[in-house]
């Protein structure tokens, strides 16, 4: 489901579940949520990547009945993704979908390789995104990227992405060049970055 592991000052979480493309479940997102809420000392840099060649394909189809409680739970994950004192860093192992997208935008860092191209069918599958979240895209990936996937209906290309800023790096080995920007985080002041990244949210309790 997830797995965490702690080394050298960096804290690492996993999406495993390639069997899904890394689909978001209830079950996933609250494993996300209970381990980001748990503060006890300094927290470190966070990265979060996917196994195998998707990030996180989004919220899981075959849960469709779960809808209403499965966004609870992605609202509290997203809150303290944005409220988690240290920088969280995304490094997207292939392509973020839906609200694989929205998991994304809620990172401070996105660093993407080759595969790391971004898309929303929402109006492919006749389905129209919670205003919220839609709102979360504009706001941390840019208009013209929220006019692209939402408007436009398109995907963006890794390439397009680190153009339009989506993408804060495009890179060769994204998990390593991730763990780069952790470790270059660890040995900073943790007080200062906290302080700017609540400078940068605002707060995510709304």
């Amino acid at each position: 489901m997830v797995e965490w592991t702690v080394d050298g000052g960096i804290c690492m979480a996993v999406l495993e579940r390639p069997e899904r493309h890394n689909a978001l479940d209830i079950d996933t997102v609250r494993a996300l949520t209970d381990r980001l809420a748990v503060t006890d000392g300094p927290c470190p840099p966070l990265v979060l990547t996917g196994t195998g060649r998707t990030f996180c394909s989004g919220f899981d189809l075959t849960t469709w009945d779960e809808g209403l409680e499965f966004k609870g739970h992605a609202d509290r994950l997203f809150r303290s993704l944005l409220s988690y004192p240290a920088p969280v860093i995304a490094a997207l192992n292939g392509p973020a979908i839906g609200m694989g997208c929205v998991l994304a935008a809620m990172c401070d860092l996105r660093i993407g390789g080759v595969r790391s191209w971004f898309e929303v069918p929402a109006a492919r599958l006749g389905v129209v995104l919670e205003e919220a979240y839609v709102a979360a895209i504009r706001d941390r990936l840019g208009l013209a990227a929220a006019q692209i996937l939402m408007v436009g209906s398109r995907r963006i290309e890794p390439r397009e992405a680190a153009g339009l800023g989506v993408l804060h790096a495009l890179v060769d080995d994204p998990l390593s060049d991730a763990r780069a920007w952790a470790s270059h985080a660890s040995g900073v002041d943790a007080e200062s970055i906290a302080a700017h990244k609540a400078f940068i949210n605002g707060d995510p309790r709304g």
